[in-house]
């Protein structure tokens, strides 16, 4: 695992809307005890909307729901709403219209795991999608789905 990898999730399709997750893990903080083991992964979370319909869509949200103690500590997260139980809820709305087949970047998001708090992760992350026509909601397990140097997220080992 190196800093600097990356990918992309397509995590939902709908009628008119694509939601996409992109990560970059951009430190990672390796053991010196135990060689190939980590002491700690930061991810950047970037979420995505695709405007997959045959219409301009003018009003559109996305709420994710992650738990708190995975978020990287420090940082100042201007869509923020609230924070239910262990869960920090995030409100991304759009800022301008979205146009048929234009991507837009909602937001990011910083996670830094750790063998603290990695298994947390086995909670879904959830993803409310609000737009003209109602809304979407979903879950996700992402610790199965990132996937570096072959190696998925879950079976990271850790000191």
């Amino acid at each position: 695992m190196s800093n600097g990898s990356a990918g992309w999730l397509t995590l939902v399709v709908y009628a008119n809307f694509c939601f996409q997750l992109n990560y970059i893990i951009h430190s990672v903080r390796q053991s010196s005890s135990i060689a190939g083991a980590l002491r700690g992964v930061d991810i950047d979370l970037t979420f995505q909307v695709s405007n997959a319909g045959n219409r301009i869509e003018e009003l559109y949200k996305l709420e994710v729901h992650i738990h708190s103690k995975v978020l990287r500590a420090n940082t100042q997260y201007k869509s923020r709403m609230r924070d239910e139980g262990a869960f920090t809820i995030f409100s991304f709305a759009n800022t301008s219209p979205l146009f048929q087949g234009e991507t837009t970047s909602l937001a990011k998001v910083v996670i830094s795991l750790n063998s603290n708090n990695i298994s947390l992760l086995l909670h879904p992350l959830t993803v409310n999608l609000y737009y003209s026509n109602g809304s979407k909601k979903r879950t996700f397990h992402i610790d199965n789905e990132i996937i570096v140097a072959g190696v998925a997220m879950k079976d990271w080992v850790w000191k």
